[in-house]
């Protein structure tokens, strides 16, 4: 079966799949330490069906799925280039819609125009994200730290 979107969210794991991605991805990651690559044997049963070598890259990429999977957290693929309507990367910010359209217009996040749509790149909302995230991470820890030096039981 081939997987021609251009991007893949998964739904979040059940606790059996997260039990099945922390075993699994504890004994790739384990792997990864002392090989560059990895080969998969795809078994019906007992009956080894196919063998699959995967490079280190994309070893390494499904040790992390694996370990995000093994917290229960959804994981999303997304290849460079990958362009996101306004609805895709609100949801992928958790933010409304109209709060992305804000960001985008104040010009906070590049985009282009296919004619009355915005488009932007998944790697540019990413990167906001992350930039986003550190800051408010900073900020937690300076109240964090004021409220210790004021002796407030936190």
């Amino acid at each position: 079966m081939s997987v021609s979107r251009k991007k893949l969210i998964a739904e979040a794991p059940s606790s059996k799949e997260m039990m099945l991605a922390g075993q699994s991805g504890r004994l790739i990651a384990d792997y990864l330490r002392k090989h560059k690559t990895i080969t998969l044997h795809l078994a019906q049963g007992k009956q080894l069906a196919q063998q699959v070598v995967l490079p280190a890259g994309a070893a390494q990429l499904l040790a992390n799925i694996l370990e995000q999977m093994s917290q229960g957290k959804t994981v999303s693929i997304f290849a460079t280039g990958t362009e996101l309507t306004i609805q895709e990367a609100a949801t992928l910010l958790n933010v409304s819609r109209a709060y992305m359209l804000k960001l985008v217009k104040q010009g906070v996040i590049p985009y282009h125009k296919l004619g009355n749509s915005y488009r932007l790149l998944a790697q540019d909302v990413i990167h906001y994200k992350t930039v986003d995230d550190k800051k408010r991470f900073k900020a937690l820890a300076a109240l964090s730290r004021q409220a210790q030096d004021l002796n407030m039981g936190y």
